[in-house]
Order: C-alpha cells, then structure tokens, then sequence
C-alpha cells in the first residue's frame, strides 16, 4: 500500500495531541455526518475512518473539546441520528457545523 498524505491541513506525524478534538466528517459528495472526538491527530483518525468507508471521507470542521463535549453534541441532535455516530445533515446540524468549519481535509494516495 503506497503511504498517504493529507490535503488541506498539516500532519504532524505524532501519534497523540495534548488535547481532544471534535472533529465533524461528512462524505466529498455530502451525506451523514460523524459527530466524532479523537486524541490523535485528526488526520490519523480520518485514515482509520477512510479504510472502513466506500466513499471518500472529509473533515469539514473540528474543535477542542472532549467526550463531554461530544456526547453533548451527539444529545443535542439525536433526533438527526441516522446510526451510531452518524447524523443526517438538516440545516440545524449545518448550521451549528458552521463556526467550526475548516478547509476540508481529506487521505490522498501518495503517486
């Protein structure tokens, strides 16, 4: 498997941060969104993610914040819960997503 790289953000290459982060992932082509928190570098969360999806997989917005915060986000719109951690993507969802949005960051296959 060739390595992989990142688009659209820096990868640090270390394998822990000194803090959570929550991290909302959607597909390229939209879709559900994973309500996510990872102690590792989002990109490194993201590649685990990706390997387990048929479709292509973005972070489309991240915060600092813990498995409080998380689970208070996933409280807040679990009438969008579409399974597990995935939430449909209403305008209310969309909306709140917004102070947090990123410029998207996606795996790429190293040529």
């Amino acid at each position: 498997m060739p390595p992989r790289r990142f688009s659209g953000h820096r990868s640090y290459g270390l394998k822990r941060q000194n803090h959570a982060t929550v991290y909302f992932a959607q597909g390229v082509d939209g879709g559900n969104i994973k309500i996510g928190c990872t102690a590792v570098h989002v990109e490194e969360r993201l590649e685990q993610l990706q390997n387990g999806s048929p479709v292509i997989l973005q972070v489309i917005a991240m915060t600092d914040g813990g498995e409080r915060m998380e689970r208070g986000v996933h409280a807040r719109f679990a009438h969008l819960r579409a399974h597990g951690e995935w939430f449909r993507p209403a305008p209310e969802l969309l909306e709140f997503i917004e102070a947090f949005r990123i410029e998207p960051i996606r795996v790429i296959e190293a040529a």
